[in-house]
């Protein structure tokens, strides 16, 4: 072990082995062990050991600054470029203009507001986005002030620029897209309005209370969201 410490040292610092021997010998032999609360110097000796005033040399700490002054000088630059290059890539609602529309993110918004106009009653059917919403006025390079419907009133208007998102019409290429593949549903005649979520595959079954239970797996969702519903709420669904 105090071999391939001196080695180490000695490749990292660029120095003769016979300058940290000392240093290797002697970090080991004051290294307080957590079942006896005492190195093995005090231990063995009875006394605590206490680093010298001189153990570094002066000439060593020079030359170790001097490298690292040059490491830093030859990194710098690279780190400027980095850091112009993540700017532009994860800065794109900076170039966001007053009267232009962007959506608004709601990973922090109450359901009541991110689901609004819906009946969507969990998180994981809320949209990410909603909007679109016009640009009042940029209040700075940072914060923009969105023209909020009345039933968003209770928020405030003003958001950071890393929560919106720019709003772009979709293009007419899209319009013949096929849709994909879905589960047939067969709704009952007083549920022709209600909000439908695709149901692929009903994964398991079980009892809990008295009642079945299917484990469904939603279409064009990942299997992590797969959730448990009760069978009176899916009995509409032909399986």
């Amino acid at each position: 072990m105090l071999e391939d410490a001196q080695r180490c040292m000695v490749s990292l610092h660029d120095i003769d082995w016979v300058d940290v021997l000392g240093t290797v010998e002697f970090a080991p032999s004051t290294l307080v062990s957590s079942s006896t609360k005492m190195s093995p110097f005090e231990i063995d000796t009875g006394r605590v050991a206490r680093m010298p005033i001189g153990a570094a040399m002066r000439a060593t700490l020079q030359k170790i600054a001097a490298a690292l002054w040059l490491k830093r000088n030859k990194t710098w630059p690279s780190l400027k470029i980095d850091s112009a290059h993540s700017t532009t890539r994860n800065g794109p609602a900076r170039c966001l203009l007053q009267a232009t529309f962007v959506y608004l993110a709601t990973k922090n918004l109450p359901l009541a507001h991110a689901a609004t106009g819906t009946s969507i009653q969990k998180d994981k059917f809320a949209p990410n986005l909603v909007g679109p919403f016009m640009i009042i006025k940029m209040i700075n390079n940072n914060a923009a002030q969105l023209s909020l419907p009345r039933s968003m009133s209770r928020l405030h208007d003003t958001f950071n620029i890393n929560v919106l998102r720019h709003h772009v019409k979709f293009p007419a290429r899209f319009v013949d897209r096929l849709l994909p593949k879905v589960s047939t549903v067969d709704f009952l005649p007083g549920d022709a309005d209600a909000d439908m979520h695709v149901i692929e595959a009903l994964m398991k079954k079980r009892q809990r209370n008295r009642r079945t239970e299917y484990l469904v797996r939603w279409q064009n969702l990942d299997s992590s969201e797969s959730s448990w519903e009760r069978e009176q709420d899916i009995n509409h669904i032909w399986h």
